[in-house]
């Protein structure tokens, strides 16, 4: 009995012992696998996102010259109109009656100055006291500035009713609003209506506050709209609006317009997309892909793995940096391996299975 102990126990320590050592070499065989990317030298494109729509690149108010009566329209909305064509009229009546207001008393102006005049000659012949002679001459004076204020007012009240007829400024397509009717009043103040042409187009990108410092004039922009979703078109920042305005979720944002052609696309205004705008273009930058670049703290390090593949904490400094790839500045040169996926996981010095 106690034989047969002896010797079952000793089975199981020996089994116990193969297992404990089938373990150890396993787990200090085992692995861990990491995807890898070589380190580039290749142009790198840094650029800021911003959604929006397609807007003519010029389009023009048509104001009246002068408060008024509108009296008729004469053209409708969604109409192709020529420069200069008729769009409005005012009506004439009163301000044809200004115009003969005006020229009556630019008669009883120079009336007055007639009749001053006269005075001034009297008192000459008259009287040698220099009081009642400058008296006279004064009279002639302000006479003289009357007649001069009712030519001007009378200029005015003939160009105000040759502007009684607006015309359109450019040529394009008329935009009249809903609430622009005959017998409305009107003002110089308020347009009424738009006149758009559409053969030019803009995409009027809202860029938020946190990226509109490095938009400038005259870069490339890159715009897909959502109905060509899979065809982006080739723009050129056109201008940058100092202006802010609110976005619907109660951000702020800038309008930048973008030039576009668009080709034999069929774009019409109004269509939404986004736009992806470069702000900085460098042509031979050193890259990672972004995933390869970890932080601690304020350090920014990757993990490089050797030809013997053993893993190697760097630091690295970090320059400009897009969704997909990062420029290195220090730290790793063109042709090293530095772990993308499962970089997060390592230590240094540990020993990695590159995967295929």
């Amino acid at each position: 009995m106690k034989r047969a102990t002896l010797i079952t126990g000793g089975v199981v320590l020996a089994l116990a012992l193969a297992g404990g050592g089938g373990f150890a070499y396993s787990a200090a065989n085992s692995r861990t696998s990491v995807g890898v990317a070589e380190v580039v030298e290749e142009p790198l494109s840094v650029t800021v996102s911003a959604s929006g729509t397609v807007d003519a690149a010029r389009s023009a108010g048509v104001f009246p010259a002068v408060a008024g009566t509108l009296a008729r329209l004469a053209t409708e909305d969604g109409e192709a109109v020529a420069k200069g064509d008729v769009l409005a009229e005012l009506d004439a009546a009163p301000l044809e009656a200004a115009a003969t207001q005006a020229e009556a008393a630019l008669a009883q102006a120079k009336a007055s100055l007639t009749a001053a005049r006269a005075q001034q000659a009297l008192v000459d012949d008259k009287y040698s006291i220099n009081l009642e002679k400058r008296a006279a001459r004064e009279a002639v004076s302000a006479a003289q500035q009357g007649v001069a204020a009712a030519e001007q007012a009378l200029r005015q009240a003939r160009t105000n009713l040759a502007a009684r007829t607006l015309t359109a400024p450019i040529a394009g397509t008329v935009e009249l609003p809903s609430t622009t009717e005959a017998g409305m009043g009107v003002s110089p103040a308020a347009a009424l209506l738009w006149v758009v042409d559409g053969t030019d187009l803009e995409f009027v990108a809202a860029v938020d506050e946190s990226d509109i410092a490095a938009v400038q004039t005259a870069r490339p922009a890159s715009i897909t709209l959502d109905s060509y979703a899979g065809s982006p078109f080739d723009g050129t920042v056109a201008s940058v609006r100092s202006t802010p305005v609110s976005t619907a979720t109660g951000g702020i944002a800038f309008p930048v317009r973008i030039s576009f052609e668009p080709g034999d696309a069929r774009v019409f205004l109004g269509m939404s997309g986004s736009a992806d705008l470069e702000t900085e273009a460098i042509p031979d930058a050193v890259t990672v892909p972004i995933e390869a670049v970890l932080t601690e703290g304020s350090q920014r390090y990757v993990f490089t793995v050797d030809d013997a593949g053993t893993a190697h904490k760097v630091a690295v400094a970090i320059g400009a940096e897009t969704d997909t790839r990062a420029q290195v500045l220090d730290g790793v040169g063109v042709g090293e391996r530095v772990a993308t996926t499962g970089a997060a996981t390592l230590s240094d010095g540990q020993v990695v299975e590159v995967a295929s």
